[in-house]
């Protein structure tokens, strides 16, 4: 009996000693979640959001105080290249051009009988000829008074003649001098008085010729205003925007603006660290809120000068990305996002990031091999942040544990779950 007693005691302990076992071995082992490796393609992207533009966009300013005769067309309206918009009244435009032409014919008839005035012309020239015959005679009488004076002091000094008839000879030439002086006045005034009157007409012509200019450059500006006086679209495109109703009056500040539907842009306002890995010609997929479709896109400008905002944040730059494939879904200011493609591999051995792990500098995944943890280094290329290519390290088809435990080392046991 007592032998029987020791018997079980026995197998109680070795039950218990192999329970502890497999207990303490089950503690060992760890829950992990494994994918297995597989060849793919992998982009590495930056996305970007911004506001859905036009690139081809027609401002047209209206002069202020134009009242509308009629529109043809509202607001929202596709309109074609070259197509009637408005048209204005050009009733007050035709007057003042009317005016203006009047105008220039009376200046013209005024040039017109300045330079055909002959009987002025005629009696400044008598008036000159005569002070210069006047002068002419007066010159004449006095040289021969004054020869006579000569004769009259020689006879004087021999006694021919009396000293009253010597000084009556001094009387006359001083009296003619005096005469030729008068008559030297006479024709310097009719000299100068002709030479006035030509100034005087040449500058009136000039003054007259000058307001005739004034009234053509007028009636330039006026044809102008009557070609502004219908308005036309120079693109075709939306017009987005349009104040204007049938007998409306403008006002300053006023425009019409439409927008090209040839090219919708993308426009983006970048930070300096996304900004300098983009390059024109990326190409890049185009998402739009609200829409379920995916367009084509591809970075068409890249802005030379970045900008810092109130926010004090990195500088910014703004990105323009042309939509290659836009249909009638997309409307101008719509918020959008662009997936730019950096770089991409076709054909690449790749796992999800959470697989990679990085120790002192170089990168590792853990492999399950029969239920065994195995630590493998691993050079990595281009992430899209979800997958990450393996360039070596493993093969395809490795099973690969995501988010190693923090307390997995080689060598332990584990267990996958689902």
């Amino acid at each position: 009996m007592k032998k029987y007693k020791y018997l079980i005691i026995l197998i109680i302990l070795g039950a218990i000693g192999v329970g502890g076992f497999f207990l303490l071995n089950k503690e060992e082992v760890l829950n992990v979640s494994i994918m297995s490796s597989y060849r793919g393609s992998v982009k590495k992207t930056i996305e970007l959001s911004g506001i859905i533009e036009s690139n081809n966009i027609e401002i047209i300013p209206l002069e202020p105080n134009w009242d509308v005769v009629k529109t043809y067309v509202s607001e929202n309206d596709y309109v074609e290249a070259n197509q009637i918009l408005v048209e204005f009244d050009t009733k007050d435009i035709n007057l003042s051009i009317r005016k203006a032409k009047v105008s220039i014919e009376d200046l013209n008839a005024k040039i017109n009988a300045l330079n055909n005035d002959q009987d002025s012309k005629m009696l400044l020239d008598n008036a000159l000829s005569r002070s210069n015959e006047e002068y002419l005679s007066a010159q004449k009488d006095l040289e021969i008074a004054t020869e006579d004076l000569s004769q009259a002091e020689m006879l004087y000094s021999v006694g021919g003649i009396s000293k009253a008839e010597l000084d009556s000879q001094k009387e006359l030439v001083e009296k003619l001098t005096s005469n030729l002086s008068k008559a030297d006045l006479s024709l310097k005034d009719s000299s100068l008085n002709q030479n006035k009157s030509e100034v005087e007409k040449k500058q009136s012509i000039a003054s007259l010729q000058r307001q005739i200019k004034a009234l053509n450059l007028d009636i330039e500006g006026f044809n102008s205003m009557l070609r502004d006086s219908k308005l036309y679209s120079s693109i075709g495109g939306y017009l987005t925007e349009f104040p204007l109703e049938n007998s409306d009056k403008t006002t300053a500040g006023q425009t019409i603006k439409i927008y090209g539907n040839d090219s919708y842009e993308l426009v983006a306002q970048v930070s300096q660290q996304d900004a300098v890995l983009i390059k024109e010609g990326q190409k890049g997929i185009v998402t739009i809120d609200g829409l379920n479709s995916e367009y084509e896109g591809q970075v068409k400008y890249i802005s030379k000068v970045a900008y810092t905002d109130n926010s004090g944040l990195e500088p910014k730059v703004e990105i323009r990305i042309e939509v290659l494939n836009p249909d009638e879904s997309i409307v101008f200011g719509y918020e959008a996002k662009a997936d730019i493609i950096l770089d991409s591999k076709d054909n690449a051995l790749i796992v999800r990031n959470e697989a990679v792990k990085k120790e002192d500098g170089k990168e590792f995944v853990f492999t399950v091999d029969q239920g065994i943890a195995k630590k493998l280094i691993v050079q990595t290329g281009i992430t899209d942040d979800y997958f990450i290519e393996i360039v070596n390290g493993i093969s395809e088809d490795s099973v690969v544990i995501l988010n190693p435990p923090v307390d997995l080392i080689e060598g332990m046991a584990v267990q996958v779950v689902e």
